[in-house]
């Protein structure tokens, strides 16, 4: 890490080691969520959302370092990570055949201990206290009582646009304050 005039952090030795072994102890699990991620159109890229990964866990070290369960921020970091790189490299997806299974975004036993972390944390009410008014009201109807964009704008008087606006806002809020305190 240190040879390296691009990367503006040092690591010691010792978090180099941390680093290796997550990752080591959880490469199956680490490229099982991103290879589900990422599918057949962006399976191309499993090197690079694994490369991203462990440039994240280097940036995020302390974060890290102090979590009480490092495996479980990796592995939420991986599939935030793929996502990442999915959006990063959408003008380039090569075509799916179509016979070959559409990418999946979501990996039901992933989501699960996700929510699991999520509500172990208090993260909801801690997430809600960090919006604004118009925000949590796009919150409630859109994620709590799962009404659609069209309905959510017509019942709060305000442009679809503004209502898809605000729901990329709180998604973009939502990962964050996960990888902050999952």
């Amino acid at each position: 890490m240190k040879d390296n005039p691009k990367l503006p952090l040092v690591l010691t030795a010792k978090q180099r080691t941390f680093i290796e072994e997550l990752l080591v102890e959880n490469e199956t699990a680490i490229k099982y969520i991103i290879r589900k991620t990422l599918g057949n159109v962006y399976g191309y890229l499993n090197d690079e959302c694994i490369g991203e990964l462990c440039l994240l866990m280097c940036k995020k070290i302390s974060v890290l370092e102090s979590h009480p369960n490092p495996a479980a921020w990796v592995m939420a970091s991986a599939k935030l990570t793929a996502f990442s790189v999915i959006n990063k490299n959408k003008k380039y997806a090569k075509c799916v055949l179509p016979n070959e299974d559409p990418p999946i975004k979501t990996d039901p036993t992933f989501e699960e201990t996700l929510y699991g972390l999520w509500m172990k944390n208090d993260t909801p009410q801690k997430l809600l206290d960090t919006l604004t008014k118009r925000e949590k009201q796009v919150y409630q109807k859109l994620f709590v009582q799962n009404k659609n964009t069209e309905t959510t704008a017509r019942e709060l008087g305000i442009a679809s646009s503004t209502v898809r606006t605000i729901k990329k806002t709180l998604t973009d809020k939502i990962l964050e304050h996960i990888q902050k305190n999952i």
